[in-house]
């Protein structure tokens, strides 16, 4: 056990090695007792498991390290290179981590717990960066990023990769990227996101998202607050598939090619979309969609508040649908040249049944410019708001106010 009793300087122009490695790791307790090290520089691009310490097995907790800049090769991290114990209540302050594969601001790669961890400095990397670490394997919970990241693939202000649970995680900072770009996580490989936020910008180029940018897991109770922009695959929740339940996008969705929703860019036969809503303005070249622009999953109890743009393939809820759309709402407007519609553009195969939306904000018809009757209707606002849809929607999916339009039930 070694506590550290008061704040500590290490000259920043002697170059240090880390504490523990992957032959030797450090299997103790650290506690830094709420104090700061800072100068430390480790400045070695050639070698793996760079960090204030190298390999942790053990407990770090209480630790605050600043002006204190990390470079590596693989597994470079502020607090720790790789991860097999514990990190609690750290901080990484006022400096970068600069690595070509799995680099945080917290930890490189992490197989144990990481919580109550906070990231203010320049994350920069190949593959795999993040704001708190590249990619994790273990769990995340109530961390927080403050600083800009960058990268080629599997960007996010959390976690580069997410291939083991994240909650109660927010993101602050502007996320770039060129592939697989997340306000909180780049990739979510088969995990589950939950109770997170991301409230900076994030730009990528093809799989981009608020929360994440290819999902193949699961994201719960997640909101995007942060302008989301890319070249393909862009959505305000995730670029790409996935499960996603309970989540709101607030923000702007903008791709310059194909492929932007609300929610989701674009989605699988084992994707689900369900009681999600978006309130931003979403643009495209082609499919565009305010929950999801080129459905191939599922899609069930959503609304759309937010305006769609694009040229063809255009719709309220979808802009390309392919399986299955079940009692959705569309409350504002759609602009395009051709497949246009107040629910979906371009109904190609599957279902879509009991969905409305308000003619009176959008006068083209529910699907490809018509309504269809049990599928996609228009109603005069006077027969969407307070409960008179409650008989038409499953009342158990949804709230009713008076005065106000219908919303899915965000539990």
């Amino acid at each position: 056990y070694f506590k550290i009793s008061k704040n500590i300087y290490c000259p920043s122009s002697t170059n240090q090695m880390p504490v523990g490695n992957y032959l030797f790791p450090f299997k103790g307790v650290l506690d830094g007792g709420g104090h700061t090290v800072s100068g430390f520089l480790c400045d070695h691009k050639t070698a793996d498991n760079m960090g204030f310490i190298g390999y942790n097995s053990g407990i770090i907790c209480n630790l605050r390290l600043s002006r204190s800049p990390i470079t590596g090769r693989y597994y470079s991290g502020g607090i720790c290179g790789f991860n097999t114990g514990e990190i609690f209540n750290c901080i990484h302050d006022s400096a970068s981590v600069t690595g070509s594969n799995y680099s945080g601001g917290i930890c490189g790669y992490s197989k144990g717990l990481i919580s109550f961890a906070k990231n203010t400095g320049t994350i920069k990397g190949d593959y795999f960066v993040g704001g708190i670490i590249g990619e994790n394997t273990g769990r995340l919970d109530s961390c927080t990023n403050k600083g800009i990241i960058s990268g080629i693939s599997s960007i996010g202000g959390i976690s580069g990769n997410c291939a083991g649970d994240m909650e109660r995680c927010v993101n602050f900072a502007s996320i770039h990227g060129s592939d697989n770009t997340g306000g909180v996580s780049g990739r979510n490989s088969y995990a589950t996101i939950s109770l997170s936020s991301n409230f900076g910008e994030v730009a990528g180029g093809d799989c981009t998202g608020g929360i994440t940018g290819l999902n193949e897991g699961t994201i719960i109770k997640s909101e995007n607050h942060g302008t989301v922009s890319a070249v393909l695959s862009t959505g305000g929740i995730a670029g790409k598939g996935g499960r996603i339940y309970f989540c709101v996008n607030y923000s702007d969705v903008t791709s310059s090619g194909n492929n932007a929703g609300g929610i989701v860019g674009a989605s699988k036969n084992n994707s689900e979309l369900k009681y999600c809503i978006n309130k931003g303005i979403v643009s495209a070249s082609a499919f565009a969609g305010g929950i999801c622009a080129d459905n191939g999953g599922k899609i069930n109890s959503c609304v759309n508040f937010g305006e769609i743009r694009s040229s063809y393939y255009v719709g309220g809820i979808c802009g390309y649908n392919s399986n299955i759309i079940t009692s959705c709402l569309f409350y504002n407007k759609v602009s395009g040249s051709s497949y246009t519609g107040a629910i979906c553009g371009r109904h190609n195969s599957g279902t879509i049944t009991n969905c409305f939306y308000d003619k009176g904000t959008c006068p083209a018809g529910g699907i490809n410019n018509v309504d269809i009757p049990a599928k996609a209707v228009g109603l005069n606002k006077s027969l969407m708001i307070g409960d008179a849809l409650k008989e038409s929607l499953n009342n158990l999916d949804f709230i009713f106010f008076q005065g106000e339009y219908p919303q899915p039930k965000m539990q």
